[in-house]
Order: structure tokens, then C-alpha cells, then sequence
């Protein structure tokens, strides 16, 4: 049986909508980067929150050696969802499980 809400619940404490959150691309970016790209993102377009990620390649990886040497290709595409939101904006769960893992960087 699939989990139907009745009310949709948001993922974050900020309403979306068209213009307020922004698409970001890190794809050739080198990752002491990210940070200066995510500011002009979001101060050009006047969103509040940037997302993205998913099958993205990403630079990142070649800084962790725990993504070589395992006998297959080295991985480089990012396998999640981003989201950049100001520091306090409240992150909620819009269906039931557990949380795999959370990094504040």
C-alpha cells in the first residue's frame, strides 16, 4: 500500500515559489568555488533558496579518496538533492522515515 498524505507537507520552512527558489549548477565547478557561485546565484536572481544536484557531475568527489580504488570507475556524479537555504530555516519531513545522514557545511 503507497503512503498517500492528505495535505501535502513542505519540505522547507520557505513557501515555494516560482523566482524564490533557484536552480544551481555546480558542474565544473571546483569546489573551493561552490560558496562564491551559490552568493552571485542567489544575489542575482533574488531567490531564497538554491537546489539541485541530482546526476550532476561534480568536481567534489576527487577530493575524497574513499571514492577511489574499490575496483570500479571513479565516482563523480552527486546522488542527491541539495537545497542552500539561510541558516535557520526549518527543514521538515513530508513523509514518514528516518534520516540516513546530515552534514551542515
Amino acid at each position: 500500500m503507497l503512503f498517500h498524505p492528505e495535505q501535502p507537507r513542505p519540505l522547507l520552512g520557505i513557501a515555494f515559489s516560482r523566482g524564490r527558489y533557484v536552480p544551481l549548477d555546480l558542474r565544473g565547478q571546483p569546489p573551493d568555488a561552490y560558496a562564491g557561485h551559490l552568493a552571485r546565484v542567489l544575489s542575482e536572481t533574488g531567490a531564497a533558496v538554491a537546489f539541485g544536484g541530482y546526476l550532476e557531475p561534480r568536481m567534489l568527489y576527487r577530493n575524497f579518496g574513499h571514492f577511489e580504488g574499490t575496483g570500479s570507475p571513479v565516482r563523480n556524479i552527486h546522488l542527491g538533492v541539495d537545497f542552500w537555504a539561510p541558516a535557520g530555516t526549518e527543514v521538515h519531513c513530508p513523509y514518514p522515515g528516518k534520516a540516513h545522514s546530515f552534514a551542515n557545511r
